[in-house]
C-alpha cells in the first residue's frame, strides 16, 4: 500500500472521529445525551492548519500609506493623459500626411 493512501485514509480517520465528537457535543448542548466523553475535540495530528488570522491583520498586510496612493494615483493618470495626447498627436499627423499626400506636391 502506498504512503499517499494511508496518509488519506488515516486523514479520513481522523475526519470522522471529529465529526463524531462534534455531534457528541450538539446532542449534549440540545440536552439528548449526557456527555460521557472528554470535552476537548480529537486534535489533528500532522494536518496543514495555517495560523488563525482575523480579517484585518489580512487586511493590514496589504495596507498603504494614503500619500502612497496619492502619488502613484497622480502618476498613473500622468501617463494616461501623456499616451492619450500622443494619441491624439499621431491621429492628427496620420490625417495631415494622409491629406497632404492625397492633393499631391
Amino acid at each position: 500500500m502506498s504512503d499517499r493512501l494511508e496518509e488519506l485514509r488515516r486523514q479520513r480517520e481522523l475526519q470522522k472521529e471529529h465529526l463524531e465528537w462534534l455531534d457528541r457535543q450538539i446532542a449534549e448542548l440540545e440536552g439528548i445525551m449526557p456527555s460521557d466523553e472528554d470535552a476537548t475535540p480529537p486534535v489533528l495530528e500532522d494536518a496543514p492548519s495555517p495560523a488563525p488570522s482575523s480579517s484585518e491583520d489580512i487586511m493590514g498586510q496589504f495596507r498603504q500609506a494614503p500619500e502612497s496612493i496619492q502619488k502613484h494615483t497622480r502618476t498613473g493618470c500622468l501617463i494616461y493623459f501623456i499616451l492619450a495626447m500622443a494619441v491624439v498627436a499621431a491621429g492628427f499627423a496620420l490625417f495631415y500626411l494622409r491629406e497632404r499626400a492625397r492633393r499631391g506636391p
